[in-house]
């Protein structure tokens, strides 16, 4: 009973978790054709944080446009340190609307940099692999992606 007790005391001083509002734009080059890409993705998550590292698990939606349309991602970030955070990131993306299925889906993945110098505001830097489908035959289509993430905690 004590243990729990001193947990109870304790674990909220250790870790706290708040929600998180983003909008990230992003530009692709694809690997195989001459091909750019502009895109922007709303997201809504919930930051955990413990010491100096904090991991978010996010929602959202890819607002791609030429024939990719509206696509829901879901996913995580992770980060280290408190003023400048380096960190990874990575989602699964559905081609289908609200169906993860095999042939339907693709993902996210890379490295980002945020600076968190104004309370209650994150601007950051990403930079990976976005993969997606063209259609359910066709392989994943590869594209380098970059680009600016603004977001807002509460």
């Amino acid at each position: 009973m004590r243990s729990v007790l001193l947990l109870a005391v304790f674990l909220p001083s250790v870790a706290f978790g708040r929600p998180m509002i983003g909008l990230e734009g992003q530009a692709t080059r694809t690997l195989l054709e001459d091909q750019t890409r502009v895109f922007f993705v709303p997201t809504l998550g919930y930051t955990l944080s413990v010491a100096v590292a904090d991991v978010t698990p996010e929602i959202g939606l890819a607002l791609m446009g030429e024939g990719y349309g509206v696509q829901p991602k879901i996913g995580v970030r992770a980060r280290l340190g408190k003023l400048i955070m380096p960190g990874i990131y990575g989602h699964v993306i559905s081609s289908e609307g609200l169906t993860f299925a095999a042939g339907t889906t693709g993902f996210d993945a890379g490295m980002l940099l945020d600076l968190t110098a104004i309370p209650h505001f994150e601007i950051g830097l990403v930079g990976g692999i976005l993969a997606l489908p063209e259609n359910e035959a066709s392989p994943l289509d590869v594209n380098f992606s970059g680009g600016l993430r603004l977001a807002a905690a509460f």
